[in-house]
């Protein structure tokens, strides 16, 4: 499976992307021939130049237009009666959706009646249309981003990448690192802002419109293939730590949470304060059941609170064989286990001892 990561330590814009797609060999030219074809737009073109940004060579994509649409319903006409291929057309629709409802949400303005400078330019449609076809004509499968460096953050990007619920940190408080049309790309079009494990093929670096002290002002992309039997996921670990609880309450709470989703739930003795003998319960589970499993925690113990960690997994995908689950390793070797509960219950039926249906 091909895929695209972004690295983006000094922000994302439009451009920044785009130009980090053509430094991989994509030809400029050849996008905008096909956007000038599919879009059905004259009166612009883009403007492609190589630049020295710190220690490395980048491209820098300009679009070159005095062209201005007089509504965001305008921009959504265009992408939806252009020749894009269906997939292009539906994430350049959804990635300016994104955009509309930030800028309408932040001036409380309808989300038909937003009008703004930037919005508004022929920038902001090339910039989301070239960067989804770009990806299409890499044969890019699938997005994964780094941490998102936000700078000092404007309100529709604030917006964009809270609702999204991107990662994000700053590192300067001087500049605007992250665009709204950059929040909207990344965040639309991004699996995972985990690190994936790839073979990378190729890579490229889009630079900034300016310099900031101290960083490069590059996005890198690296395109690379990576395995198909390695999948990722967001999981959320519950623990709490209680030192006045009957143990014998602990079998019956743990089989409570796996039947209410829980993907794991294990015990780890502890000591607490004054030397009290203790027991930590955690929960792996997905961010959905978080709430649900937290309640039954409240209700079936005596704590009274839980943290919680948000982390990304790489998992290798699995089938079933009977009692056995089978995963495929990334050279494509094979290894099985026996699904536990399965194997319980195939033993009282066939009366066979546990530990043969283990093997």
């Amino acid at each position: 499976m091909k895929i695209a990561y972004f690295n983006c330590p000094s922000g994302i814009s439009g451009d920044m992307m785009l130009s980090s797609l053509i430094d991989c060999g994509l030809n400029p030219k050849k996008l905008e021939i096909a956007l000038k074809k599919t879009l059905k737009i004259k009166n612009w073109k883009l403007s492609f130049k190589k630049i020295q940004k710190g220690h490395a060579q980048a491209v820098h994509i300009d679009v070159i237009s005095d062209y201005r649409f007089h509504s965001t319903s305008d921009m959504r006409a265009v992408i939806s009666k252009s020749a894009l291929s269906a997939t292009v057309k539906e994430k350049s629709l959804q990635i300016l959706d994104v955009l509309i409802s930030a800028e309408s949400k932040i001036h409380g303005t309808p989300k038909n009646k937003v009008h703004f400078h930037e919005m508004n330019s022929i920038d902001t449609l090339i910039d989301i249309t070239a960067n989804v076809l770009a990806l299409n004509m890499l044969g890019i499968e699938k997005v994964y981003s780094t941490n998102i460096n936000i700078g000092r953050i404007a309100p529709a990007a604030l917006e964009i990448l809270t609702a999204k619920k991107v990662p994000v940190y700053s590192s300067t408080a001087q500049f605007e690192l992250t665009t709204p049309t950059g929040a909207a790309i990344i965040s639309t079009l991004v699996e995972s802002f985990n690190q994936p494990v790839l073979k990378i093929e190729k890579y490229g670096f889009g630079a900034g419109t300016f310099d900031v002290p101290g960083a490069s002002n590059l996005l890198t992309v690296m395109i690379g293939n990576q395995s198909e039997n390695i999948a990722h996921d967001k999981v959320i670990l519950l623990e709490t730590n209680i030192d006045d609880l009957d143990p014998r309450v602990y079998p019956d709470l743990s089989e409570k949470l796996f039947e209410a989703g829980a993907l794991d739930v294990w015990l780890t003795n502890i000591t607490m304060k004054k030397g009290r003998p203790a027991i930590k319960l955690s929960i792996l589970c997905k961010e959905k059941l978080e709430t649900e499993l937290s309640n039954i925690v409240f209700k079936e113990t005596t704590t009274i609170g839980i943290r919680r960690l948000a982390y990304d997994r790489h998992i290798l995908l699995r089938t079933q064989n009977g009692e056995h689950k089978i995963a495929t390793l990334p050279d494509g070797t094979t290894k099985k286990s026996a699904e536990y509960r399965d194997a319980v219950k195939k033993a009282s039926a066939t009366k066979t001892p546990l530990y043969k249906l283990l093997k």
